[in-house]
């Protein structure tokens, strides 16, 4: 269940903007990064309904890492990433170079 009080989300008219740019310079995307203020850093209910980028079955968005932090201890962040497929979660590595 998600129990995020707030949601953001990119205007649509910018995110078109800025996949048509990134078709045009031939800019891959490869990471989606948000916050979970209140909760651990693992995907919400909500956060895979919409994980698009990806899936298996829409082949017009790329593999994408979906990385999330939570804030629930602000003096230790945990950063964590995921792949999201149809509806299934995988935990990813990070790995700092």
């Amino acid at each position: 269940m998600d129990n995020s009080v707030v949601s953001y989300f990119m205007d649509s008219t910018e995110l078109l903007k800025t996949m048509k740019r990134m078709r045009q310079e031939n800019i891959e995307l490869c990471g989606i990064f948000h916050s979970h203020v209140n909760s651990v850093a693992y995907p919400s209910a909500k956060d895979i309904e919409l994980a698009f980028y990806g899936d298996a079955k829409t082949e017009i968005f790329p593999q994408a890492s979906y990385l999330i932090v939570s804030l629930t201890d602000p003096d230790s962040p945990d950063l964590r990433s995921f792949q999201i497929s149809e509806k299934k979660v995988t935990e990813e590595t990070i790995k700092i170079l």
